[in-house]
């Protein structure tokens, strides 16, 4: 494939020769002819030499390039497919060259920051200035480095290169010298790449995007490579404003309103304010500080850009019809990401109009499905739990470890175009009451609800786990553990999400679901808070209680389906988490549970080390409840209870412990901390929880973990996945920490996977 479009050798100087070109020239017939009409064949010649020359340089070449970034975001999507395909235990069966080849490009490639050890946290450009708060920048992976220095630097090449303007020229005099020409061309090409690259953003910026379903990109890095070719985009559009308000000014003796005086250059301004707007609102401290501001203004600004860019083509009639497939592009991957939105909103959903729930205690006999919960946990409004369950659960294929889902809040104090992301931290088909199943020696038990009403007679993943679970019995050695107070039974028809309050639409969130402690049940036997029917007249018995109206509406879930390295595939698991970032380990470890209970048992996983890092210790309460549940999951399946949680018949060469659990409380107090001393009395086995907890305020030390965890040489058969969720530097500390110890171990046995809350 040559690098640049054919250029005709010599060019076509009759009108015959130049309607013979290809179609991609976009010969204007009627134009041409009125160009050759003259009496001077020479002058003729040379006119038609003059308007090819200006089709080649202006148009064709940046043509091309749109073309070839289209084939190079294919190329992209598909080594990513096949990477998918690549699992570590194929890389394992290489030679040990090989192996090591992988490993070295791994270390010094696929997890290595362009510079430095950090590629999330974002690093001030003026450290020592006030304004370095606004100078921040993120230094990418050098795998998404090289992708956007190509594209930066392509672009660059094909806008002030490739230029072959005949002399003598019928469209320039003498005079014009070479910078009018430059100009001109330059502004075309400018243009056309802008529209060109239109699309892409576009594209890159979908939550339903179909680099995601292939390639298995992850959120932040679309959003990198989305922020970036934009930036080149309005770089692109910048220029053709500046070129062609120079030939304007010039041509109308600098007289301003040349810039105005028709509708298409209106237009044109719109699109090009619009794209002002998009680059200042995309700043990292616009986002963090305003981020409402920042939605807002993004999707008006991005409406301005693709209307304005549209008709600013459109009124140029015959000139501008071949550039106008880009905005048909761009509006139609825009139409299907918005149109699949709402066709998600509308199946998993409940309705608008009957999503209003009211916070109530209900009575034993009458508890009813709902909508969404949230529950206060201890005392501290900082983190809630919400339970959502959507009118119509989600396949099994959807919403596993690492999915995400946005959530609107539509009652008193939140707006109507509020939406944020949480990760999903308890997923949907959990069976439910298995610890009654468990109870129950008489056979299988009844199928959840999840399986009855308008499921009936249909068979469903959750009714063999239901089933299954039904079929298990007790063993006198181990005991169940009684229920959290604070938790109520799961259902297997909703799912959960943490809940952390910062600003804006969290702070007005949580502020909703908030209750003082007098609300928090305080024992087994205390009911806890549901949401009821607006119709439901209930009174509160309690003055300190107040109702909280919401109207949820959820809208995914979004991410890979499945995690590039799921723990079931590694002998050993290490799972990094700071704040509500401990989503991730929960769904990983519920994901497991319910492998382990449809596979009878059977597991590669032998061990789980999760550390997480909180800022407050009352925080620690937050993961409770999960710690219950997941032990009636695993317990669930009968084989592995024997194997792993049965101490009389557990298997001896296994790990003592089957999680291992260090929290790290980062800031100290010296007030006594209730949630701390709660964790004591946690009566889950030694055989399935080991607990560490670090009060003395130090941050982890991840390399000590992995070092702890990691194959002790090249013959080790173990392997270690190593999985970071939570902030930015948390993320980075967890890949550097495995990549310096890359080398010593194959990357095909100590394998990393980041789940990095990035937004």
């Amino acid at each position: 494939m040559p690098l640049g479009p054919a250029r005709p050798e010599p060019w076509p100087s009759t009108v015959e020769e130049a309607l013979a070109l290809p179609a991609s020239w976009h010969v204007n017939e009627r134009f041409l002819r009125a160009l050759a009409s003259g009496p001077d064949p020479e002058h003729n010649a040379l006119m038609v030499q003059s308007y090819i020359a200006f089709l080649w340089n202006s148009f064709s070449t940046a043509r091309w390039a749109n073309t070839f970034l289209w084939k190079c975001v294919a190329a992209v999507a598909l080594v990513g497919l096949a990477r998918r395909l690549i699992t570590p235990a194929s890389i394992r069966q290489l030679p040990r060259p090989l192996r090591r080849a992988h490993t070295s490009f791994v270390k010094h490639y696929s997890l290595a920051p362009l510079a430095g050890s950090t590629a999330l946290a974002a690093r001030p450009v003026l450290s020592k200035s006030s304004w370095s708060a606004w100078t921040t920048v993120q230094v990418p992976l050098r795998p998404q480095a090289v992708l956007v220095a190509a594209y930066v630097v392509a672009n660059i090449v094909v806008v002030f290169s490739g230029y072959d303007i005949p002399i003598p020229n019928g469209f320039y005099s003498e005079k014009d010298g070479h910078l009018a020409p430059f100009i001109r061309h330059a502004s075309d090409r400018t243009g056309v790449l802008a529209l060109g690259s239109t699309p892409l953003v576009f594209l890159l910026a979908a939550r339903n995007s179909p680099i995601t379903w292939t390639a298995g990109v992850d959120f932040g890095s679309l959003q990198l490579f989305h922020r970036w070719i934009a930036r080149v985009t309005y770089a692109n559009a910048a220029m053709h404003v500046l070129g062609y308000s120079y030939i304007h000014l010039e041509a109308h003796d600098w007289s301003v309103w040349a810039l105005v005086e028709r509708k298409y250059l209106v237009l044109g301004w719109l699109a090009f304010i619009g794209g002002w707007v998009l680059c200042f609102g995309a700043v990292r401290r616009v986002r963090q500080r305003a981020y409402e501001f920042f939605l807002i203004m993004h999707i008006i600004a991005a409406i301005m850009w693709l209307v304005g860019a549209f008709f600013h083509v459109f009124l140029l009639g015959a000139r501008g019809a071949s550039h106008l497939q880009p905005c048909y592009l761009a509006l139609a991957l825009w139409g299907f990401d918005r149109g699949a939105r709402r066709a998600l909103v509308l199946w998993y959903n409940t309705g608008l109009g009957r999503a209003v729930r009211r916070t109530r205690r209900p009575t034993a006999s009458s508890r009813e499905p709902v909508a969404a919960e949230g529950l206060l946990l201890g005392g501290s409004t900082d983190f809630v739990r919400l339970r959502i369950q959507p009118k119509s659960p989600w396949s099994s294929s959807r919403g596993g470890p690492g999915s995400f889902v946005y959530v609107s809040c539509f009652s008193a104090g939140h707006r109507l175009w509020e939406s944020h992301p949480f990760s999903i931290a308890w997923p949907l088909g959990v069976p439910e009451h298995l610890d009654d199943d468990l109870d129950d020696d008489s056979g299988p038990s009844t199928p959840s609800s999840c399986a009855s009403g308008s499921m009936q007679g249909k068979s469903t993943r959750l009714d063999t786990l239901s089933l299954a679970a039904g079929r298990a019995r007790v063993d006198a050695p181990v005991a169940l553990p009684r229920s959290d107070p604070f938790d109520e039974q799961a259902s297997p028809e909703g799912f959960e999400l943490l809940v952390k309050r910062y600003s804006g639409f969290t702070q007005s969130l949580v502020d909703s679901l908030s209750l003082p402690l007098s609300a928090i049940p305080s024992s087994a036997d205390d009911e806890p808070l549901v949401l009821a029917e607006p119709d439901d007249d209930v009174a509160l018995p309690e003055p300190s209680r107040r109702r909280a109206p919401l109207r949820i509406v959820v809208e995914g879930p979004y991410g890979a389906a499945n995690s590039s390295h799921p723990c079931a595939t590694a002998r050993q698991a290490l799972f990094v988490a700071g704040g509500t970032g401990v989503a991730m380990v929960t769904s990983q470890l519920a994901d497991l549970g319910l492998k382990v209970l449809q596979q009878s048992g059977e597991t590669v996983c032998e061990r789980v080390t999760v550390v997480w890092s909180v800022r407050e210790s009352n925080t620690v309460a937050l993961l409770v409840p999960y710690l219950y549940r997941l032990y009636r999951l695993f317990y669930a399946s009968p084989s592995f209870r024997q194997r792993r949680l049965d101490s009389t018949r557990r298997d001896p060469h296994l790990p003592s412990s089957f999680v291992h659990l260090h929290i790290y409380v980062t800031s100290t107090s010296s007030c006594p901390s209730p949630p701390l001393a709660s964790l004591d009395s946690l009566d889950l086995p030694s055989s399935f929880l080991r607990l560490i907890v670090h009060d003395d305020g130090r941050r982890p030390d991840i390399g000590a973990h992995v070092d702890a965890l990691a194959p002790q040489d090249e013959d080790d058969p173990d392997e270690l996945l190593v999985v970071s969720c939570g902030p930015a530097a948390l993320c980075d500390a967890t890949r550097e920490a495995v990549r310096s110890r890359l080398g010593r171990w194959e990357a095909c046995r100590l394998m990393h996977s980041e789940e990095a809350v990035v937004w």
